[in-house]
Order: C-alpha cells, then sequence, then structure tokens
C-alpha cells in the first residue's frame, strides 16, 4: 500500500525519543507503514529489511514498543505502543495519531485555501479599482468634451446672432419704422429668442418681416371706431321689430 504519513515536529519530544536510534527508526517506520485500519502488515524479518536494521535490533525494539512506558504522555494502555496481531503489529495510539494527521492536514488546507482566496479576492479588487478608475476617466473626459462642445456652440451661436445694426439696415430696407424694429429686436434680445429649441438660429429676418404685419394689425385694430354696445331697451326693441 502507498501512502505517507506526517511526521510531528513535537515527536522530539516525546518519551520514544529517549530510546536508542534503532528503536526510534523501527518507530518511525511502523507509524510510516501503518494502513487504515492501524495496521501495519509485515513479519518481523520484512519490517528488519524496511527499517533498515538487523532482526536482532528489530526484535529488541518491538519489544520495547510492547512494553508499558511511564514516561509516555499518552496514558492509553500504560503507553504501550505497539501490539502483536496475526499477520502484523497494531498500532495502538494510531487512531489518535491518525485523526491528528487530519485535523492539521484540515487546517492546513484551509490555510492555504484562505490563502489563495485572500490573494484572488485581492486581485479582483485591484481590478475593479482599475475598472473603476479607468470609467471615472472616461466620464471625466467627455464631461470635458461636452463642456468644450457647449463652449464652442455658445461661442458659435453669439458670433451668429443679429446685432441692431444688421435688423435697422433690414428694417429700413423693408419700411419698416425704427420703432418696430426696436421692439422686434428689444423682445428676441432680452428673452433669448433668437435661438429655437434646438440651438439653432431662428430665420429672424422673415420673423422681422411677420413682426411688422402684427404690429400694423395690431394699428389698425385699435384706430378702428369701436361699436357702441346695445343696451336692454334696444335690444328689447329689435326682438320686437323681428
Amino acid at each position: 500500500m502507498s501512502g505517507f504519513t506526517k511526521l510531528w515536529s513535537d515527536i522530539t519530544d516525546s518519551s520514544i525519543w529517549n530510546e536508542d536510534d534503532k528503536t526510534r527508526i523501527v518507530w518511525i517506520t511502523m507509524l510510516a507503514r501503518m494502513g487504515p485500519d492501524y495496521v501495519v502488515r509485515a513479519s518481523v524479518g520484512g519490517l528488519a529489511h524496511l527499517a533498515r536494521v538487523t532482526r536482532e535490533d528489530c526484535v529488541k525494539s518491538l519489544h520495547i514498543l510492547s512494553e508499558p512506558d511511564p514516561d509516555s504522555r499518552t496514558s492509553d494502555f500504560e503507553g504501550r505502543r505497539i501490539e502483536k496481531i496475526e499477520g502484523g503489529f497494531f498500532i495502538i495510539n494510531g487512531k489518535k495519531w491518525r485523526e491528528q494527521q487530519t485535523a492539521e492536514s484540515r487546517r492546513a488546507y484551509m490555510r492555504d485555501y484562505m490563502k489563495k482566496y485572500r490573494a484572488k479576492d485581492k486581485d479582483v479588487n485591484n481590478v475593479k479599482i482599475v475598472k473603476n478608475e479607468l470609467i471615472e476617466l472616461r466620464q471625466e473626459e467627455a464631461e470635458a468634451e461636452e463642456e468644450e462642445t457647449i463652449s464652442k456652440r455658445e461661442n458659435d451661436r453669439s458670433a451668429e446672432l443679429p446685432t441692431w445694426d444688421e435688423v435697422w439696415d433690414l428694417a429700413q430696407m423693408r419700411g419698416i419704422l425704427r420703432e418696430t424694429a426696436e421692439s422686434f429686436f428689444n423682445w428676441h434680445n432680452d428673452n433669448n429668442y433668437w435661438l429655437n429649441k434646438y440651438g439653432a438660429l431662428i430665420n429672424w429676418k422673415s420673423k422681422l418681416q411677420n413682426w411688422k404685419t402684427r404690429s400694423q394689425n395690431i394699428k389698425t385694430q385699435g384706430n378702428a371706431p369701436k361699436r357702441k354696445r346695445a343696451s336692454a331697451d334696444e335690444l328689447l326693441r329689435r326682438l320686437n321689430n323681428d
């Protein structure tokens, strides 16, 4: 069976580290060869070969590992570490050892996962920041371009607006009175009516002619004799005559 077993650094604080080097090697070899059922399936000679020790040294080490250890940090089974069974050796504290491995592996996995997650999240945030900065930059450029366009358009419009001299010259050519031309110019100038709702210059020359016509109509209506309003008696008389 292939696999691996983690070797904890605190093994050097264990009472096993007080034993001879051969026993320590045999013990580490057994941990490495421990199966999922906490059994090391090997004969004495096979284990000696795996640990690269002599058979005699392996027998001596197995005896030590099977005996109580008063200095062991694990009080279960009086500190014994192994038990001889059919087909191999049972690691008495194998479950505890495996659970420690699983818990530590899980913690190591979560540390690695969170490290990668934070790095990824940082990259995503950096992308978001750069993206937001680009959006803001484009908005600023668009706003600046729009302001420039509006300013240019306003300058162009100012250059297109008719002056009083232009209005008065045209009025004289068309026989329009000065007071009519003045009222036309002042009304459009004071109310900013030279431009239509789309920002384009109105056809003010045509409107000047219309202004003249309306002014004449107003004067004509003002000079026309007002019809006298009939009294109630007069209305009754007309009805009776009809």
